[in-house]
């Protein structure tokens, strides 16, 4: 599902102190915004953003009629900047808007335009933009919350609760917070808020449990209006903005360093296959739809593309465009083919086919040709139980992914008859042998349905699919075996080999492959980052600096004694080969082998 993300950047004077020996929190939340915001542009190019601007001199929003005169009339929202006018796909010029971003002199002296304006003029794009509209809706804040915050009561509770229905949670980064201001909620307070007064103090109240929280109010200058409420104090700044993503299943961050804020988790964008339908078949007869989606995908390399820059004619110059930027065209290639005895006479397209080398022979085969091949049989998406095995006639060995976890989604029915039967598996020690189809005109893949084992759950809730090789597609493997080379009674060595085991264990989360992010594409996105700013830099590599593909520098000191002894009691030496292939320069070549030292 597509991305529809609002960033929040408070650009009061407080930002500009030092969060780092040399970045100041303004720095770090515009580097945060950066890398993030270029992240979604890697993972699709369907994903929208907008980026807020808190405590401006100039108003530029989305709400502002084009041609309004500021001068005379007093807008809404004002002191907030939107770098893009409502919530839009980002560009490369966004990016380097927000790097831009400084702060105003004197905006102590700015009352309006603060953290909570700008999360009701966030809800206001986001409803605008996102309304009936499938996205993954989400408002991330960043603020040190040192300016006061003005609530007016009434116009917040209803954007609280329409961030509920939208199902838009807020993610408030708090530079400078106190720890015990963290939280982190997986889901929103099923009750809507309440506003109650109690004496000089203004609550916000928490109906299902009855907790409400002080907020200390100074004079109201006119009339003492209780509809408004004045935050002056930085602690219950902060315990509002705790509320806000209570009520909206949101979390705060209480970021200390910057590379804390770089580590937010932002998730991954699901690809379009994901809770895909699909016809379940358990038997014939009884069949129902569920939900299947691939849990496991690998990354792609982002590929480069050709485009041709368009010149003027008549002056030879590049043509830019309103922005600035080289006005580009894709290039076509286009293929024409003529016999060999008349090259200049090209043949029609409807006399010209593909074909498939058969031995000596060139054989046609035509796209149509392929499609004719496959099974339209049966009707997909399809998943067809077959029958039932033993898992020691299915070796686990064999199966090979993506692999697919099935779940009911939201029906009942479903739900029932895949719980039951991920459970009754386990405990029979049984496979399901099936068949999936996963499109109408695909061709049916033989697999396997095993019960999908989690951490959080006691029993199987849910299956999982894997594939399962045809005939032809297992090869074997022929090795000599090593009893007859390995000296069973020699202990020693036995023991060496132990040893470097046990000194080169890793520690719980060290390695995790889960948590290891590809230094191809990190060292991608950074390089494609700076490129917006410099087009001349050189790429980034990552492993230059730090290399998450290495053994940890303090486990390779522990283990130095344990690899000494392994390489002193396992010299390798070299032997020649039995069919030494001659190379340039060489009359053969030699390989390195424990096979005579085991």
């Amino acid at each position: 599902m597509k991305e529809a993300v609002v960033y929040i950047i408070d650009a009061s004077s407080s930002m500009n102190r030092f969060y780092t020996s040399k970045e100041t929190r303004l720095d770090c939340a515009k580097q945060a915004v950066i890398d993030s915001v270029s992240d979604l542009m890697l993972q699709s190019k369907t994903n929208e953003v907008c980026v807020i601007v808190c405590k401006t001199k100039a108003t530029t929003h989305h709400k502002i009629d084009p041609g309004t005169d500021l001068a005379e009339e007093e807008p809404p929202f004002p002191h907030l900047t939107e770098l893009c006018d409502g919530i839009q796909c980002p560009t490369a010029q966004l990016l380097r808007d927000i790097a831009s971003i400084q702060t105003d002199d004197n905006t102590d002296d700015i009352q309006q335009g603060d953290v909570i304006q700008a999360i009701l003029l966030a809800a206001d794009a986001l409803y605008t933009r996102t309304h009936k509209l499938k996205f993954q809706r989400k408002i991330v804040v960043f603020t040190d919350a040192s300016h006061n915050f003005i609530v007016q009561k009434k116009p917040f509770l209803v954007v609280v609760d329409a961030l509920r229905d939208m199902e838009c949670q807020i993610i408030v980064v708090g530079m400078g917070f106190d720890e015990d201001s963290a939280a982190l909620y997986e889901a929103p307070l099923p009750l809507p808020s309440a506003v109650t007064s109690n004496g000089d103090n203004k609550r916000i109240k928490r109906e299902e449990d009855g907790t409400s929280y002080s907020v200390s109010v100074k004079d109201e200058p006119e009339d003492n209006d209780d509809e408004v409420l004045y935050y002056t104090e930085k602690r219950n700044r902060e315990q509002l903005l705790v509320t806000l993503t209570e009520k909206t299943g949101g979390q705060v961050i209480a970021a200390s360093t910057l590379q804390q804020i770089l580590d937010i988790n932002r998730g991954k964008r699901l690809t379009a296959s994901v809770r895909k339908k699909i016809d379940f078949r358990i038997a014939p007869g009884l069949s129902f739809p569920v939900r299947f989606f691939p849990i496991l995908k690998k990354a792609s390399y982002p590929r480069t593309k050709k485009e041709l820059i368009l010149v003027d004619e008549e002056t030879g110059q590049i043509i830019k465009n309103d922005e600035g930027q080289d006005v580009t065209d894709t290039i076509k290639t286009i293929k024409k083919f003529a016999e060999d005895e008349k090259a200049d006479d090209i043949l029609p397209d409807q006399e010209c086919t593909t074909a498939i080398r058969y031995g000596s022979d060139l054989i046609p085969m035509g796209d149509n040709d392929y499609e004719g091949l496959k099974d339209f049989t049966q009707k997909g998406p399809l998943l067809q139980i077959l029958g039932y095995a033993s898992t020691n006639q299915v070796p686990r060995i064999y199966m090979y992914g993506p692999p697919y976890v099935i779940t009911g989604a939201d029906s009942q029915k479903a739900c029932a008859a895949i719980m039951g039967l991920a459970q009754a598996l386990q405990r029979s020690e049984k496979v399901a042998i099936c068949t999936l189809k996963k499109t109408s005109k695909g061709s049916p893949q033989v697999g396997a349905l095993i019960p999908l084992i989690e951490p959080e759950f006691e029993t199987p809730l849910r299956l999982t699919f894997l594939h399962s090789p045809f005939a032809g597609e297992v090869r074997e493997l022929s090795m000599e075996s090593f009893t007859d080379i390995i000296n069973e009674t020699d202990d020693r060595k036995s023991n060496v080999c132990d040893d470097l085991i046990d000194s080169l264990m890793l520690p719980d989360g060290c390695l995790d492959s889960g948590m290891v992010f590809s230094p191809f594409h990190r060292s991608w996105n950074q390089t494609m980052v700076k490129r917006v700013f410099d087009p001349s830099v050189k790429p980034v590599t990552i492993r230059q600096q730090v290399d998450p593909l290495k053994t940890p520098p303090d486990i390779l000191a522990a283990a130095e004694t344990a690899l000494r002894n392994f390489a002193v009691t396992f010299p390798l030496k070299p032997a020649p080969t039995n069919n030494p292939k001659k190379t340039k320069g060489q009359t053969g070549r030699t390989i390195l082998t424990f096979k005579d030292y085991l």
